[in-house]
């Protein structure tokens, strides 16, 4: 209910290439609500991603991620 009803209107018509903007709707939207928040948040990154059509790490210039130990 939080994503229908207020976060998509706030991110409606925004350009998915200009994340600082998108996560600045996002952060003003609501003030509770971490979790649809972060949910979103993590679909924006997975979005831009994709249209960078490779792996978020390397849009950041970081490195493939390696074993955890």
């Amino acid at each position: 209910a939080a994503v229908r009803g207020c976060i998509a209107p706030a991110l409606q018509g925004g350009d998915p290439e200009q994340l600082d903007e998108l996560f600045a709707r996002l952060d003003g939207c609501m003030v509770h609500n971490p979790s649809a928040k972060a949910a979103v948040d993590m679909a924006l990154y997975d979005l831009y991603g994709k249209i960078l059509d490779r792996p978020l790490y390397r849009g950041g210039g970081g490195r493939a991620p390696g074993p955890a130990w």
